[in-house]
């Protein structure tokens, strides 16, 4: 029996853990419909914002995933990690939690150790869990740091057996935002990185881009980013 595709979202905001935006409905009405079709193992990666109750969405501690050691700024500090599901579907959703590298609500300011914090917390993660996505799908600037931390940190990790496929969903902040000093490829923002290193782009609007992008629209937005997935290709 053929294993199951394995997907994996980032996502800084998804509903119904952070408030509606185009973005957060658009992670959220994805993972749920991918899953759906069948053949598809999603999980979601989002931070674990102070602001988001974790009595009112179920949320529980993974506890063989507990004190999950981050590297930072020369360091490790251990990162918590919580999961929920997705209310009435199969969809799981793994919070990346800390005191000091994540803030309070997805406004607030999110600086650049953060977002290196949660995305080596997802890829730290995902190796102790053994699940080494085949498509990983970025959705806003917190995830386009994923694949340049990929390639340059975890590649060579025993666990990491093949080396995901990238999509990136940008967001408007996106190309306003500075990368932090650490990352040295030939880009300047969170945008630029993203689009560099993706394999296929997905786009919420009608943003300039290379004209193989798939410009998302609601109906249908399943079909297209399966279609997606499947033309970057699913490593073997």
């Amino acid at each position: 029996m053929a294993q199951p595709t394995r997907i994996l979202y980032i996502a800084g905001e998804m509903e119904p853990f952070t408030d509606a935006s185009d973005l957060s409905t658009l992670v959220r009405t994805l993972a749920e419909q991918v899953q759906d079709v069948g053949g598809h193992d999603v999980r979601v990666f989002m931070p674990k914002f102070g602001a988001i109750s974790d009595r009112r969405n179920k949320l529980h501690e993974v506890i063989r995933l507990s004190g999950t050691e981050v590297p930072i700024n020369g360091g490790t500090d251990a990162c918590t990690v919580k999961v929920a599901s997705v209310p009435d579907t199969r969809v799981q959703v793994y919070f990346m939690e800390h005191e000091e590298h994540v803030p309070e609500t997805p406004t607030s300011d999110f600086p650049a150790s953060h977002a290196l914090f949660f995305n080596r917390a997802i890829l730290e993660t995902v190796v102790s869990l053994r699940w080494i996505p085949d498509v990983v799908h970025g959705f806003g600037w917190q995830s386009a740091l994923f694949p340049a931390l990929l390639e340059q940190e975890y590649l060579d990790h025993e666990q990491m057996t093949h080396r995901p496929r990238f999509v990136f969903t940008p967001d408007a902040s996106a190309a306003t935002r500075a990368l932090p000093e650490s990352i040295t490829l030939d880009a300047s923002t969170y945008h630029e990185l993203g689009v560099a290193q993706a394999e296929g782009l997905a786009l919420l609007h009608d943003e300039d881009a290379p004209n193989d992008a798939v410009h998302l629209r609601t109906e249908g937005a399943s079909e297209q980013v399966l279609a997606l997935y499947d033309q970057v290709g699913v490593p073997a």
